[in-house]
């Protein structure tokens, strides 16, 4: 939630994507990249295709607020902060099954 991902700041999105890629590099994936018009579309698969039977989906980009916001606190079990609603937690769902499996935090 600390990455500052709102539009217009590709710098920003572009350290997050990086930190959700080497999260998976190096353990049986199939990482693929391609530019969208001026949006980056990340893929992490088990197999080289486009046409997976299973398509997870999620974005990093957050609609912009104060930099305190981009600060996570959790407070009586509910984290807040930009992006904890939509999307950046559905992301860090996404990622937990591999955090399980590895023992590696996201």
């Amino acid at each position: 939630m600390r990455f500052e991902t709102v539009e217009g700041n590709s710098e920003e999105i572009d350290r997050c994507l990086d930190y959700v890629r080497e999260f998976f590099e190096g353990d049986e994936f199939v990482i693929q990249e391609f530019e969208n018009g001026s949006a980056t579309v990340l893929i992490v698969g088990f197999e080289d295709t486009l046409s997976p039977e299973v398509l997870l989906h999620g974005h990093v980009d957050v609609v912009p607020a104060d930099s305190q916001m981009f600060e996570p606190e959790l407070e009586d079990g509910c984290l807040y902060g930009r992006g904890a609603g939509d999307m950046k937690a559905g992301v860090a769902c996404l990622m937990s099954p591999h955090v399980r499996t590895t023992g590696r935090a996201a």
